[in-house]
């Protein structure tokens, strides 16, 4: 069997695609007490001295399946109570993001009962 090694300055570079927008998400910022999100709102960095700053994520509908998003809570003494709209995260009918940095990132699953499942979250601390 032969194994071709590409030639990186032809083979790669004239097939090159420029992935860059692919991999921007759009992002908000909300500082106010409450703040109810669309699946527009990929990224939400939460600001607020507002304690909790309540979050309502979208409610969810068969064709959102695999829509995911991020949410983050910056501020130093500001909690974050997500709270989704006729569904659970991970069954349960909030989730709370108590400290500076933590974040979480949301996945709708629709195939038994529609919900948010967490695929991954950061306690805000380093590793």
């Amino acid at each position: 069997m032969t194994y071709l090694i590409p030639n990186y300055q032809t083979d790669i570079d004239a097939n090159e695609v420029n992935i860059t927008n692919l991999l921007q998400f759009p992002g908000t910022t909300q500082s106010g007490a409450s703040f109810t999100a669309t699946f527009a709102n990929k990224v939400i960095i939460c600001n607020s001295a507002s304690t909790p700053m309540t979050l309502n994520l979208p409610s969810i509908t068969g064709s959102d399946l695999g829509k995911q998003m991020y949410i983050k809570n910056i501020h130093p003494t500001g909690t974050v109570s997500i709270t989704p709209t006729a569904a659970t995260i991970d069954d349960a009918a909030t989730y709370l993001l108590d400290g500076q940095y933590e974040a979480v990132m949301l996945f709708v699953n629709v195939s038994d009962t529609p919900a948010w499942f967490i695929l991954g979250s950061y306690n805000g601390t380093s590793p």
